[in-house]
């Protein structure tokens, strides 16, 4: 994006205009303040709220009711932008002003329904925050998780419901909760070959990302992106054929034009529309019940939605990704101890720390609730699970990008198999020279 470019040119340029290793100078007003990243939502979606960020600001609220001396004194920066370009550009201004942020809340996330972006990453290539000081913490991060100066708060990963009875019939009665990323492929095929794959926003999310795994595109060894092209291409094919021999439900045939029906297909879906009802009535089923993304440490708390009730569902825990939210600090932050004060309470609640990490081993909790969380703290520290930001860059772009090429080749017979090559190629080298800037 244009403007995170500038911002990184700008602050790098002003952090350092007064010749001085404080560059614009330190602030210390006895004040602390977090600045939140821009949230944006599709409001015709029925899905609403995003449970991390209202966590954040439950958390300052809470630490607020423990310090009353500090009412007045430590608060949010929300600010009203109406673009990420525009949010950008306040940004840029507020920290250079008079009174910039302690604190940077970092978390990305771009969904059908659900856009939120942050800038922390950018500040840091810019120079402009600080490094941890991770002996002033009472709580010791974990070292897979450590990350510059980044401190990582909560870890998110994407889980859904499946159908219990496809699971069954596919891998054995004894498949229970964890399902491998291979065996979900599997299970994706098999809805594919069902009588009727319904095409919406949620089940090509799941298509155009499970189906298309992260091995297809990314070298984990050199942080780069590798696309396997012919894989890539046979199963885009295999799509592409499925819609033209109009095998999916759900797809307006009265919609001629190809930005209509990819509208209709990426429009935020209502779970209890008449399309999926139909579809459920018939005997027919979904590739996942989803519940979202969600923070691994809220997991048992979520349930599948009404429409489901009645279908035998399981947990499907195939994460082959994470990403977690987090703080930077303020390089012109001066009141250090108000800082830490504030981190250390909301660290206490923090699930990246080696202190969650050991008594969440120990917790006493459903046994496939918990098998679920130690396998994926497992993979953590493993390595084996992929951080994004961490061990990739770029990734957002790259998986938006390459939903849009895929839906685009599927549904438009004008759009060859030779463009859709062209367009992986592209989208590979983009993103490889991004990395390199």
């Amino acid at each position: 994006m244009r403007g995170r470019i500038i911002v990184i040119m700008v602050l790098a340029l002003m952090l350092t205009a007064c010749g001085s290793d404080d560059g614009l100078g330190k602030v210390k007003d006895d004040r602390l303040t977090v600045l939140m990243p821009y949230l944006e939502y599709d409001y015709s979606s029925p899905i609403r709220g995003n449970i991390v960020f209202e966590t954040h600001k439950w958390l300052m609220e809470a630490f607020l009711i423990h310090h009353e001396d500090y009412k007045g004194k430590v608060e949010m920066i929300l600010l009203e932008a109406v673009s990420e370009d525009d949010y950008t550009e306040q940004v840029t201004r507020l920290m250079i002003s008079d009174s910039p942020p302690d604190l940077i809340l970092q978390y990305e996330v771009k969904t059908p329904t659900i856009s939120v972006f942050s800038l922390g990453e950018d500040l840091e290539k810019a120079g402009g925050v600080q490094a941890i000081s991770y002996d002033r913490l009472d709580h010791q991060m974990n070292e897979n998780l450590k990350e510059g100066a980044y401190l990582p708060f909560s870890i998110i990963a994407d889980l859904s419901y499946v159908d219990k009875v496809k699971v069954k019939e596919l891998f054995g009665s004894d498949k229970v909760g964890k399902l491998s990323a291979e065996e979900v492929e599997l299970y994706l095929d098999a809805w594919l070959e069902s009588k009727t794959p319904i095409l919406n926003s949620e089940t090509y999310s799941a298509i155009s990302h499970d189906f298309f795994p992260n091995r297809l595109f990314i070298n984990r060894d050199k942080k780069s992106y590798e696309f396997v092209i012919e894989d890539i291409l046979t199963r885009a094919n295999r799509l592409k054929k499925m819609y033209a021999n109009e095998q999916f439900a759900a797809v307006d045939a009265q919609l001629h034009s190809v930005e209509d029906i990819k509208a209709k297909i990426l429009s935020a879906v209502d779970r209890f529309d008449n399309d999926v009802k139909k579809v459920l009535d018939e005997g027919g089923w979904l590739p996942y019940y989803p519940v979202g993304q969600v923070p691994y440490v809220y997991l048992e708390g979520y349930a599948p939605d009404e429409l489901y009730r009645d279908k035998p569902i399981m947990i499907m825990d195939a994460v082959d990704e994470y990403r977690t939210t987090g703080y930077y600090i303020n390089n012109r932050s001066d009141d250090l101890d108000l800082v830490y004060e504030y981190l250390n309470y909301v660290y206490n609640y923090a699930s990246t720390t080696d202190h969650y990490f050991s008594e969440i081993k120990k917790a006493k909790m459903p046994t496939l609730i918990k098998n679920l969380i130690v396998d994926f703290i497992d993979g953590i520290e493993s390595g084996e699970i992929l951080a994004v930001g961490k061990d990739i860059e770029q990734y957002d772009e790259f998986r938006s990008r390459f939903s849009e090429s895929l839906l685009n080749y599927i549904i438009d017979d004008k759009m060859l198999e030779a463009d859709f090559v062209q367009a992986m190629r592209d989208i590979e080298y983009e993103l490889n020279f991004k990395l390199t800037e």
